[in-house]
């Protein structure tokens, strides 16, 4: 898969890329959402990590904008923040993202959260 991390913590991006590209996929990277459209577009981006707290966006206006792109309803979409999931779910519900993950848990949880968020997106798109 082609996933896009938009985190604007160095450490973060790199230990999340690092983390997907050891189990296959291609990883691209802003620390900002400067280029978000151009880059889903450039790249055929199948999956968007989002980080809550941006500094030019809140992550959760960023995945609703996602959503409301083009390529939206085909796009999974994680946001990811130092909150816990208690905190973030209903975020995500608001934002339209189809899963969460705690900074706290990404290198056991990231990969499950993207691969549900990918799975939803297809049974939306088979329901559609």
């Amino acid at each position: 898969m082609r996933i896009l991390i938009i985190d604007d913590d160095e450490i973060i991006r790199e230990l999340l890329c690092g983390t997907l590209k050891r189990v296959g996929h291609d990883v691209y990277e802003l620390a900002s959402a400067m280029g978000v459209a151009r880059a889903i577009f450039e790249y055929d981006i199948d999956a968007v990590v989002v980080d809550l707290n941006l500094p030019d966006i809140d992550g959760d206006k960023l995945a609703r904008a996602l959503r409301q792109h083009v390529r939206g309803p085909s796009l999974g979409i994680v946001l990811i923040s130092g909150l816990s999931l208690d905190e973030l779910t209903p975020l995500a519900l608001i934002a339209q993202a189809d899963s969460v993950l705690s900074k706290a848990n990404i290198r056991a949880g990231l990969e499950p959260a993207i691969m549900q968020a990918c799975q939803r997106r297809e049974r939306v798109a088979r329901s559609s």
